[in-house]
């Protein structure tokens, strides 16, 4: 009489056999994934790391076999520039070299961060308190199976989103970062999180998978205007038909340009371009339908800071309601539905 063999069993035979492919996923939003140069290909294929360590996999795309490796729970979807094991010698753009560098420094910050904590009185990142309560307020992000945080850094959204969402995808170019979130997060957080590590001008996620999202003060570090046009195409590209996103990002609003600010800056290694409206709106128009553009954080914009700090909140207040909120709020935001095209 045969007996028989239990998946773990099973699964053993086929490793001492030699087989490359693990037959289940390692995580329940795995066919989400794609390789980035093939997004609307198959599903990457699972194999084991040659380390054969339970903690670290090896998944490869079924049309280029491209391998990316899973290590410690992250997925690791980057493309070639960044992955030095590609090719060590290779001659990067100057675009490509400012994300390298940013990517470094947001590794090296990541040690020292947490989920979002409310900074006191004072303190020169109040403005991320304002920030933070607009997009908990604004947003417009309907609930579903998946919704993704696009620019995840530690995660500071994370537990909103997934007050909204039954699973939620952390996508963010800095590894150390996804790690960070991991720890700060619950673990009955955790299991509900995907966190993977890619460019979003590059996207590792397959066409239409998600409901929902939020994508917040990310587009203005990407150094490239053709990397923010492509950045939008890959967002709206992973939402479905009719999908919410909200999106802020630094604006060149009118208070700023007569103020003497310049559009571009540099701090440091962080590369930051704030947009008008203008650009805004002809970056997304493409692909998704303005459904509300806000002006917020006014807070932090001459002349609202000069005002002490008890009426620079209510003059924050009286114009994020208002339409002229545009025309002095440190960030923008925007609630956008995706076009069904």
């Amino acid at each position: 009489m045969a007996t028989s063999r239990s998946p773990v069993s099973q699964n053993r035979e086929l490793q001492l056999a030699g087989a490359e492919l693990i037959e289940r996923e390692l995580h329940p939003l795995q066919h989400a994934l794609r390789c980035p140069y093939h997004p609307d290909g198959d599903s990457l294929c699972n194999r084991h790391s040659e380390k054969n360590d339970s903690d670290e996999f090896v998944l490869r795309c079924p049309e280029c076999e491209r391998e990316f490796r899973v290590e410690a729970g992250v997925y690791r979807l980057m493309p070639d520039e960044f992955r030095i094991d590609q090719n060590p010698h290779r001659v990067d753009s100057e675009s490509i070299q400012q994300m390298t560098r940013e990517m470094r420094q947001r590794d090296e910050r990541a040690v020292r961060s947490s989920l979002f904590r409310r900074e006191p009185d004072g303190s020169p990142l109040y403005w991320m308190n304002i920030q933070y309560d607009a997009v908990a307020r604004l947003a417009s992000v309907g609930g579903g199976a998946i919704g993704v945080d696009f620019g995840t850094g530690v995660g500071r959204y994370v537990p909103w989103l997934l007050e909204r969402f039954e699973r939620v995808i952390a996508i963010d170019f800095s590894f150390e970062s996804l790690r960070a979130l991991q720890e700060n997060l619950s673990a009955e957080q955790r299991v509900r999180c995907l966190f993977v590590q890619c460019d979003l001008s590059r996207l590792g996620l397959a066409r239409g998978v998600a409901s929902g999202g939020l994508c917040i003060e990310v587009l203005q570090h990407v150094p490239d205007a053709g990397m923010r046009k492509s950045a939008i195409a890959n967002i709206a590209r992973a939402l479905i038909d009719d999908g919410t996103l909200c999106l802020v990002t630094n604006a060149y609003a009118i208070a700023r340009r007569l103020g003497g600010s310049p559009q571009v800056r540099q701090d440091g290694t962080i590369y930051s371009y704030w947009h008008t409206y203008g650009e805004l709106r002809r970056l997304v128009e493409p692909y998704f339908e303005i459904e509300t553009s806000r002006g917020i954080i006014s807070y932090d914009t001459f002349p609202v800071r000069k005002l002490p700090a008890r009426w620079r909140l209510r003059a924050d207040a009286m114009l994020e309601r208002s339409s002229l909120g545009r025309l002095f709020g440190r960030d923008m935001l925007l609630n956008l539905r995706r076009n069904a095209n």
